[in-house]
């Protein structure tokens, strides 16, 4: 069972089985890896990847507090199962 809503330009999904998320922010967390993997960081890619990290983090704060507003108890509920960047699993 899947469920997908949407608003605008705001997607919340949560699929209940196997196919359940792993983290609530996949891509953002994929942005930040691929900042950071540099072989060789020079003093300004440290500088670009700690800025756009820190970017990352304030967009997904804003980003959360709206699906909290908009989807109420039933975000909330996610947000405790599902890590924000860092895949763990917390009992359902």
């Amino acid at each position: 069972m899947t469920t997908i809503e949407t608003c605008g330009t705001c997607l919340f999904y949560e699929s209940r089985g196997s196919g359940s998320p792993v983290v609530r922010h996949p891509i953002y967390l994929r942005f930040i890896i691929a900042f950071w993997a540099a072989p060789v960081m020079t003093a300004g890619h440290i500088l670009f990847a700690a800025v756009t990290t820190a970017y990352i983090f304030v967009g997904i704060n804003l980003e959360e507090r709206d699906l909290v507003n908009l989807f109420g108890e039933e975000y909330r509920r996610h947000r405790e199962r599902v890590g924000m960047l860092i895949p763990w699993r917390r009992s359902a």
